[in-house]
């Protein structure tokens, strides 16, 4: 009799000390019920794991196990701050009133574990290895006190560290040269085992082909000449310094941290962009983002204040690359400024323009939620306060939405709400294909009314 409470053999029985499904057992680990918290009414599952659960940030949940406070979290499924990229963006919502970011004091760990007064201090603490301590750094940006090794992961060819979870970039049949993040075309990686094309490695100066190494003698492009006391180091290659390209080899204090290539405060642009082409690698100990206090705002002038273009991407860049536009070749990135999007007319015609689906359809409202994404939602007004629109919801963090609409002519505001009133989603409408009006996340608080005109 399977009903029978006394029969050691029925799933059924709660009291049966072999039966998972009873609560009482202590070692039953699909038991999501947690008797020290009695008065959670969130998913238990989700304590501790790395992540900021709205649902469990709560006191009868202890604050999500410690996920929503950077002094508390500890990185577990996921990492603390983010989703998967932790530098992204920082998605904590301390609430612990235990928490020392709500006392008096403030707080002397920025994670457990990690003394934020040891940070930078030329040792490395794994345990501040994290988005929340700027990688044990003295500053966010900064050059971290910890190696790649140290932390037990990976070096690519610029000195960028990644997990175990991406070795399986390598020989996949695309070369990575950086374009995607990772750059694994150098003698260290077989050039990405084999994915790449180029096999002379511009980091590897016992490569008789290469004309960046300062040791080979027929190199013509060295222009760095020993017997020169006014020239610069030898071991310089005096032709790329300050050229606006960071090159390893120059990005030493000998070769003037290679004329300031390798630091967004110190670049200069010349025939090509800062940035644009090599990533940034900021060893100078002197630059702004090494320091204590970080880099003012006028050391990060946009790109306008800067006489500069900004590409789909944020990108800036020099009017010498407007040639790129109309030259029957669509640049979405691949070659490092990306023209596909409104604003540069789907580089002037060279990339499909996405489907409009009905004709009729004159107006496109695209919008991205933060990480809460349960607190916004969003509608559109006509000019006398009436929708014309559905209530639109979001599902998920980071969801970006876009939406077409076909409308009279006439005023119309995109009205966006927020529950907690610290602002969250930024979006942008286009009228015929031309951006008309955008908005940043903290644009608004609790309401915010971005207006446009269909002619």
């Amino acid at each position: 009799d399977q009903a029978d409470a006394s029969d050691p053999t029925d799933a059924t029985d709660t009291s049966d000390p072999t039966d998972q499904a009873d609560a009482s057992d202590p070692t039953d680990a699909t038991d999501t019920s947690d008797p020290s918290l009695p008065g959670c009414e969130g998913t238990l599952s989700f304590l501790s794991d790395g992540f900021c659960d709205e649902s469990n940030n709560n006191e009868a949940c202890g604050w999500d196990g410690g996920d929503c406070c950077p002094s508390t979290c500890v990185d577990a499924d996921y990492t603390c701050g983010g989703y998967v990229d932790p530098v992204s963006g920082d998605s904590f919502d301390c609430r612990d009133p235990g928490a020392c970011e709500n006392t008096d004091e403030g707080c002397s760990e920025c994670a457990p574990g990690c003394e934020i007064e040891g940070l930078g201090d030329g040792t490395c603490n794994p345990l501040c290895y994290n988005a929340q301590c700027a990688f044990d750094a003295a500053s966010e940006g900064g050059v971290s006190d910890c190696s790649c090794g140290d932390v037990n992961l990976n070096e690519d060819c610029v000195g960028a560290c990644f997990g175990d979870d991406q070795l399986d970039w390598v020989d996949d049949s695309t070369c990575d040269d950086g374009t995607y993040g990772l750059d694994l075309n150098c003698t260290t990686w077989e050039f990405d085992g084999g994915d790449c094309d180029d096999t002379t490695d511009p980091s590897d100066g016992s490569d008789p082909a290469d004309t960046s190494d300062p040791s080979d003698p027929t190199d013509a492009s060295d222009t760095s000449d020993p017997s020169d006391p006014t020239d610069v180091d030898s071991s310089c290659n005096e032709s790329f310094l300050g050229d606006s390209w960071c090159d390893e080899q120059n990005n030493t204090e000998a070769c003037g941290w290679d004329g300031g290539d390798c630091c967004a405060s110190t670049c200069v642009d010349s025939n090509i962009t800062c940035g644009l082409n090599s990533a940034y690698d900021c060893l100078n100990p002197d630059a702004c983002e090494n320091s204590v206090d970080g880099c003012s705002e006028e050391d990060n002038l946009t790109c306008e204040e800067r006489s500069l273009n900004e590409d789909c991407d944020g990108l800036c860049f020099p009017d010498d690359y407007l040639d790129w536009l109309g030259d029957a070749e669509c640049d979405v990135g691949q070659y490092g400024l990306a023209f596909n999007c409104p604003a540069w007319s789907y580089d002037n015609g060279d990339c499909e323009a996405p489907d409009p689906g009905d004709e009729r359809e004159n107006v496109t409202i695209t919008v991205t939620v933060d990480y809460y994404f349960t607190q916004s939602t969003w509608v559109v007004e006509d000019s006398s306060g009436s929708t014309v629109s559905e209530e639109q919801f979001f599902t998920t963090f980071d969801e970006t939405q876009s939406i077409p609409f076909q409308l009279d002519a006439g005023e119309y505001c995109v009205q966006v709400s927020d529950s907690n009133a610290d602002g969250g989603v930024s979006g942008d409408v286009a009228v015929n294909g031309i951006i008309e009006v955008t908005w940043d996340t903290d644009d608004y608080t609790d309401l915010g009314s971005f207006c446009f005109t269909v002619q």
